[in-house]
């Protein structure tokens, strides 16, 4: 039986690679979702 596989289209040879790439994006989000900041909307005019 023959080996189907093309070693062209292997992804584990980049495997550490997208790893990291993945870590570097979960980390700037959570980053990015510590940092947000929410303020409180003020009304637009005084209720008497």
């Amino acid at each position: 039986m023959e080996n189907k596989k093309h070693p062209h289209k292997d992804l584990l040879r980049w495997r550490g690679t997208l790893t990291n790439f993945g870590l570097m994006i979960s980390i700037s989000a959570v980053l990015a979702a510590f940092e947000w900041k929410a303020y409180e909307d003020k009304p637009l005019w005084i209720e008497i």
